[in-house]
C-alpha cells in the first residue's frame, strides 16, 4: 500500500507478510491507521486478496493490532501446590 511505502518501507510488491509486520512493529501508529483502512476492504475481499500486496500489508497490520490488545484480567486467585 502506498501509505506504508511512502513512510519508508520501500517497495512491498514482493515482500512477505512477516517482513512487512516486522517493519510495522516499529511504526505502530501507522500500523493502527492501516488496520483501520483495511477493515472495509477485508469484509469484501476475494479469496486471492490475502496474496496481494494490499492483502499482505493488511494482514501484517491486523496481526500487530491483535498483539496490541489488552489482555484480560484474572480474578486474582492462584493455585497452590498440594491444595485441592
Amino acid at each position: 500500500m502506498d501509505k506504508v511505502e511512502r513512510a519508508g518501507a520501500g517497495s512491498l510488491s514482493a515482500t512477505p507478510t512477516d517482513s512487512i509486520q516486522q517493519w510495522l512493529v516499529k511504526h505502530r501508529d501507522l500500523s493502527h491507521d492501516v488496520d483501520d483502512m483495511c477493515k472495509g476492504v477485508r469484509l469484501k475481499a476475494t479469496a486471492q486478496w490475502p496474496e496481494t500486496t494490499e492483502g499482505r500489508v493488511c494482514a501484517a497490520a491486523r496481526n500487530i493490532e491483535v498483539m496490541r490488545a489488552v489482555p484480560a484480567q484474572g480474578d486474582g486467585r492462584t493455585f497452590q501446590p498440594g491444595l485441592h
